[in-house]
């Protein structure tokens, strides 16, 4: 992503990041979608946040492939990349939710899976392990009832608008997170604000 932005800014200068790129996007490619690690570094799965920065990066890669002439790789990162984007929802919204009262259907924080073998794919069932816990504190939850504001990655990295998101930012972040109205507000604004500015390229002036 960091190379694809400069790129597109023309700061790269004299350094030639495909190489980086392409044994990146292989890793991605080999060793995804389940992550070892989420955004809170103690779980592994399928995971909204993660998932939205590697479509991202997948969709930036097949830019660098393109640009190389290598239409063929291009075109099959960004199959790989769809198919991903079209398996959001199946991976991370649970059709179950019982934090929110009326709210069954919501993006989990993670649905637990082992990176080596991930058969289970249902977000209904799993069990979370939050092994950051203090001693003598429980550490083993369903998965559908952690949540946390992850899912707002895909809107900030273009993967989902505001109106296709599973559930709407508020019904978790106010309902269950409570987090209070007024900070929500900012938070969403600063997302608005990313989404318009992250991926917008940079004019020829």
């Amino acid at each position: 992503l960091l190379a694809w932005r400069l790129w597109k800014l023309g700061a790269l200068g004299n350094f030639d990041p495909y190489v980086m790129v392409r044994r990146a996007c292989g890793s991605l490619i080999r060793e995804g979608p389940v992550t070892a690690q989420e955004r809170w570094e103690e779980a592994s799965g399928y995971s909204p946040s993660t998932l939205a920065v590697h479509i991202a990066a997948l969709i930036c890669a097949a830019e660098f492939f393109t640009d190389r002439g290598d239409e063929s790789t291009a075109e099959f990162v960004r199959d790989y990349a769809d198919f991903l984007e079209s398996h959001v929802e199946r991976w991370t919204v649970t059709t179950q939710g019982t934090l929110v009262p009326g709210l069954t259907r919501h993006y989990i924080r993670i649905n637990p899976g082992n990176i080596e073998n991930c058969a289970d794919e249902d977000p209904n069932c799993g069990t979370v392990v939050l092994v950051n816990q203090r001693p003598g504190d429980r550490v083993e939850f369903p998965a559908n009832a952690i949540v946390d504001a992850g899912f707002l990655e895909l809107v900030r990295y273009g993967i989902r608008s505001e109106n296709r998101l599973a559930c709407a930012p508020s019904s978790i972040c106010w309902g269950h997170l409570r987090i209070p109205r007024e900070h929500n507000c900012k938070c969403w604004a600063f997302f608005r604000r990313m989404c318009s500015t992250w991926w917008r390229q940079p004019s020829s002036s």
